[in-house]
Parts: structure tokens; sequence; C-alpha cells
């Protein structure tokens, strides 16, 4: 048994030899993902003509770019519109600018906050 232990101490201590010492001089780059607003279609019309027409439906979908982002939807989702809407940096989530903060209030969503 102890053998065995040698050769693994062994092996580990050859590895550790091998690593290059991390340079910790330079920051590494922050973990970016961006996240995009699509707006596709809306479904199909229903059978009653008199129900209400359903509105487009509205994604939110993370990737390093949009192609990437856009891969996370189903085939069956005909896209209309795709617009940056901000991005994860550091598992922090950055909005637009032209987005706003909705915060529910009594079950109902307040503008702002």
């Amino acid at each position: 048994m102890g053998i065995i232990i040698d050769w693994v101490i062994g092996k580990l201590d050859a590895i550790q030899a091998r690593t290059e010492p991390l340079d910790t001089s330079r920051d590494p780059p922050p973990v970016v993902s961006y996240r995009f607003r699509v707006t596709a279609a809306a479904p199909e019309a229903p059978v009653n003509p008199s129900a209400p027409e359903k509105p487009p439906s509205v994604y939110y979908v993370y990737g390093r770019d949009e192609r990437e982002a856009l891969q996370h939807l189903p085939e069956s989702v005909v896209i209309v519109r795709v617009e940056p809407a901000g991005h994860v940096e550091d598992g922090i989530l950055h909005f637009t600018p032209d987005e706003q903060c909705t915060v529910i209030v009594e079950n109902r969503a307040a503008p702002g906050g």
C-alpha cells in the first residue's frame, strides 16, 4: 500500500513542478455575457375570431454574442426583432439606460424602483 501512496505523491509533485505560478500582476478579464431582448411573432390566430388577439412574445436570452444567445430559443419561435438589453459582467446584470426596473407593490407593478 505504501508503494502506491509514494507513487501518487511522486506524480502529484511532478505535476505541481510543471505548472507555472499564476501571474497575479494582471487582473483576470471579466466574464461577460450579453443580454438580448427578442420579440417573437404573436402565436397563431385563435380559432374563435371573437377571441382577443395575443400580443407578441418577448424573450430575454444570454450569450457571448447574438448568434449564441439566439441558439437558446426553440426553432419554432419566429423572431421579429432582436435588441441589445444589457450584459452580465462577473455575475452582475447591467441593464440598458432606457430599461426601467419594475417593483411589485401590493400585487401591482410600480414603475421605477
